[in-house]
């Protein structure tokens, strides 16, 4: 999902919200996608061309978590994912994130269980097909 949004010029990086001009989109970021040329007209990215980096003081290490890139239809619009993986991959972030609360973890290995991490994985694979193309098409 993440590599849907960069293609489309949308920043999947957390801004940091304590550098003053960056508070309000950092704030915006968690209800809708901020596009590169949003931060970049606040203040322009820093290139060096030689060394092949980018580089933003208002961008943060860390990227949008599943919460961020799921629970608001701002992002969700920019996805080519049908909602019965969206409701899969939802459950699975669940159980991922009970793990931290549990001394077991149980799941049954179904059929469907496994037929849904089929069409996750498939998923996966077209993005980053999808990705690589556009990449290569710079």
């Amino acid at each position: 999902m993440k590599a849907e949004l960069m293609m489309k010029g949308i920043c999947v990086h957390k801004l940091n919200g304590g550098i003053p001009a960056f508070t309000r989109l950092a704030k915006e970021q968690f209800r809708r996608p901020i596009r590169l040329d949003e931060i970049d007209k606040i203040q322009p990215f820093q290139i060096e061309e030689e060394f092949k980096v980018i580089q933003h003081q208002a961008i943060r290490e860390t990227t949008l978590g599943y919460s961020e890139l799921t629970k608001s239809f701002n992002y969700l619009n920019h996805y080519e994912i049908d909602s019965s993986k969206l409701e899969f991959i939802s459950q699975i972030n669940k159980t991922r994130n009970r793990l931290h609360f549990n001394n077991s973890i149980d799941f049954e290995l179904t059929e469907e269980f496994i037929s849904n991490i089929k069409a996750v994985n498939q998923f996966a694979d077209d993005m980053i097909n999808k990705f690589l193309n556009w990449y290569s098409n710079k």
